[in-house]
């Protein structure tokens, strides 16, 4: 379980309380400019509450940005093999359920669409393996049959760990078990 007990944070949060289960998607939704990024950084530790804590029992967290956070020296493939263990077949089969094909791998991501790009960090985030599942408009710029694709494999992770989804699109949590409004 995640716990957000008090959390204050610059002018975003005073006293925030929240519960989020060990497995499952938990979506949070609310407009833009309410704080649904900062509340991801908060949970990962790369921001820290002016006040409050975060109970958190995860020693590995995977991150789905918002900002496509690929190493643009590596190609589609490598971007994914440098923070896994996994073999490279297990790679390969994740994205090609992702609907990233073999002539897509060895291309860097300048050479990949915006689409194609968030696909391919959504692969490494599930292949790093992380205890918790963070998502930050992971499904942004993926069509309806990419966006299908994508939400069954979070879903398959959800079924051992959490995830916590942010969005501000209300069709982005239908695959959601929890939802928390933030409004």
């Amino acid at each position: 379980m995640i716990e957000i007990k008090n959390v204050t944070f610059a002018h975003i949060y005073e006293n925030l309380n929240l519960t989020i289960p060990d497995t499952g998607i938990t979506a949070i939704i609310a407009p833009s400019g309410y704080g649904k990024t900062t509340l991801l950084n908060l949970i990962s530790g790369l921001l820290t509450p002016s006040s409050g804590e975060i109970i958190l029992n995860a020693s590995k967290i995977s991150y789905v940005f918002q900002d496509q956070r690929l190493l643009p020296w590596y190609t589609a493939l490598k971007n994914i093999s440098v923070v896994t263990d996994r073999s490279e077949e297990e790679i390969k089969e994740c994205l090609l359920k992702l609907g990233i094909t073999e002539d897509l791998w060895d291309k860097h991501p300048d050479e990949l669409s915006g689409g194609e790009r968030q696909r391919v960090c959504l692969c490494r985030a599930l292949l790093y393996d992380g205890d918790v599942l963070l998502l930050d408009e992971p499904f942004c710029g993926l069509d309806a049959e990419n966006k299908q694709k994508a939400t069954r494999l979070v879903k398959e992770f959800s079924k051992e760990k959490a995830v916590i989804l942010v969005s501000h699109i209300a069709e982005d949590i239908d695959i959601a078990d929890s939802v928390i409004n933030l409004e």
